[in-house]
C-alpha cells in the first residue's frame, strides 16, 4: 500500500492487523491497514472482489489526538481440551469394559481431533478510539476481531446458509498487539516531534 506524503512528512509505523476472506458469488478479500505519520493517521481499508471493490480511508491531524484507548484480546476455548479428555477417557473405559479396540480407535480419534482444535484455535480481538477535545464522541475509531461465519454455522441450525458464502476475518495478532501497547506512545511522540528517527520507515522527498 503507497502511501502520499507531503514535504517533510514521514512514516513513523505502519500496521497491517487484519485481513477478511469470503466466498461465494460476490467472494471478496479485505485487509486494514493503519499508518501513522510525523502529521497524520491513516486508517485503509480495502476490499477486493468479484462484484465490487473498494477503498475506505479515515485520516486526522497527528497534533487533533487527545485521548487514545486501545485494547488487544486473546481468547482461548478450553472447553475443546475438557472434551477430548473426557472422550479419551471414554474410550479407556470402553476398551477396558468390551475388550474391544474399535471403539477405543474411535474415541481416540475423536479426542485427537478435540485437542487439535484446541491447541491452534484463537481468537483475536482489537480495538483501538482516538478522540479530539472529549472523551464522549469518538472523533476516529477502528477494530477487527477473529472469526469465521462458517464455522459457526456448523453448530447452528442455519448452518444450511452457510455453504455458499461465508466471510473468514484473521487478525494479526503480532500487529494487533503492537498497536495496543504502543500506539499512545507513537502518536504522543509524533505530535512532540521526538519520535526517535532511527525508527522512520520512509521519509517524502
Amino acid at each position: 500500500m503507497a502511501v502520499k506524503l507531503v514535504n517533510g512528512e514521514r512514516i513513523l509505523k505502519s500496521y497491517d492487523y487484519a485481513e477478511s476472506k469470503s466466498k461465494g458469488l460476490a467472494g471478496s478479500k479485505g485487509s486494514k491497514t493503519l499508518v501513522v505519520t510525523n502529521r497524520r493517521i491513516i486508517h485503509y481499508e480495502k476490499n477486493e472482489g468479484k462484484g465490487t471493490s473498494g477503498t475506505n480511508v479515515s485520516e486526522m491531524p497527528i497534533e487533533a489526538a487527545k485521548y487514545i484507548r486501545t485494547s488487544f484480546k486473546e481468547t482461548r476455548y478450553p472447553i475443546l481440551l475438557v472434551f477430548g479428555i473426557l472422550i479419551a477417557l471414554v474410550g479407556i473405559l470402553l476398551a477396558f469394559l468390551s475388550e474391544a479396540i474399535i471403539p477405543f480407535i474411535i474415541c481416540a480419534v475423536v479426542a485427537t481431533i478435540f485437542i487439535l482444535i484446541y491447541a491452534f484455535k484463537r481468537t483475536y480481538a482489537f480495538a483501538c478510539s482516538i478522540d479530539t477535545n472529549t472523551h464522549i464522541t469518538n472523533a476516529f475509531g477502528f477494530s477487527s476481531i477473529s472469526g469465521d461465519s462458517r464455522t459457526a454455522g456448523l453448530f447452528s441450525m442455519f448452518r444450511q446458509a452457510n455453504k455458499s458464502f461465508y466471510i473468514k476475518v484473521k487478525v494479526n495478532s503480532t500487529a494487533a498487539q503492537e498497536m495496543a501497547e504502543e500506539l499512545g506512545y507513537i502518536i504522543a511522540a509524533a505530535a512532540n516531534g521526538d519520535f526517535d528517527e532511527a525508527e522512520t520507515e520512509t521519509e517524502a522527498e
